[in-house]
């Protein structure tokens, strides 16, 4: 996504840039009503933007329609027929993708435990998103996206769902997944956004980052004679501060022992990064 705009209602959507690295799993993480179903929307080609650029799988989704069949989407919300039975759902979607394939979808069917007979009306929550990652799973897509990971399910659930899908997708295929829980960015991404009030604040290699970030705590003294404008998520109460930063060698150089260090999880750096500076 290159300069891209969209309004809906008071969400104002801006993307300067976001470039997704391919055969690699990247998390979208945000709070409520920041912009993830809609980047996600627009990624997909089911909404346009306003104004700027999107490129997926090297192509013009919008003018290039045969890409969506390289696209394996799984929705937030079931969009089957309710009154179908699974079966027919397959039936119905398999002509859609040249490389459907028979024999990894009835893998997938026995693995997810998916009962063909059964109409989807009758299938728990947990079982629908299950056919739709089978479904999206069965063609062998090149890009894999997953909107709101853990919504539909629990988290013991949704982590068995990604083990089978890191199991059975292609070597090279890339995913992308929004989620407002960080601990689904801890388990599975390998990089990850932070989207904060419809703006992307930050893009993290999670390995790179992890191993160099620190949290920082001490008294406001610290500061004196020193910069702090190194720190991310800085907090300050009685005089006492604490804050992200992500050089732990420069930071430890600068404040010795003047200040308190604690290795962060995945988790506290999101807190940090996505709440901003006072």
């Amino acid at each position: 996504l290159t300069g891209v705009k969209k309004t809906i209602g008071r969400l104002n959507l801006n993307i300067d840039i976001l470039n997704i690295p391919q055969g690699k799993i990247t998390g979208i993480y945000g709070i409520k009503q920041t912009g993830k179903s809609t980047i996600i929307k627009l990624i997909t080609g089911i909404d346009t933007p306003d104004k700027g650029q999107i490129t997926v799988l090297s192509g013009d989704l919008y003018h290039n329609p045969e890409l969506k069949g390289q696209i394996g989407f799984i929705p937030d919300k079931c969009g089957y027929n309710l009154e179908s039975k699974i079966k027919d759902i397959v039936a119905s979607i398999r002509s859609f993708y040249k490389n459907w394939d028979k024999e990894l979808f009835e893998t997938l069917s026995q693995k997810f435990k998916l009962e063909m007979k059964t109409k989807l009306k009758l299938c728990s929550a947990a079982v629908k998103i299950k056919l739709a990652y089978a479904i999206a799973l069965a063609h062998h897509p090149r890009l894999i996206i997953i909107d709101d990971l853990s919504s539909s399910v629990d988290s013991i659930v949704s982590d068995g769902i990604m083990q089978i899908v890191k199991q059975y997708m292609d070597k090279d295929t890339t995913i992308i997944f929004t989620t407002k829980s960080s601990s689904d960015l801890d388990k599975w991404a390998d990089y990850f956004a932070i989207l904060r009030k419809g703006e992307i604040t930050d893009f993290i290699n999670k390995e790179e980052y992890m191993k160099n970030c620190v949290i920082v705590r001490g008294d406001t003294t610290a500061f004196e004679g020193r910069s702090n404008n190194m720190f991310r998520g800085m907090r300050i109460n009685d005089n006492q501060f604490e804050a992200l930063a992500e050089n732990r060698a420069e930071i430890e150089k600068m404040y010795g022992n003047s200040v308190q260090y604690e290795k962060p999880t995945v988790g506290n750096a999101v807190v940090f990064l996505s709440r901003g500076d006072e």
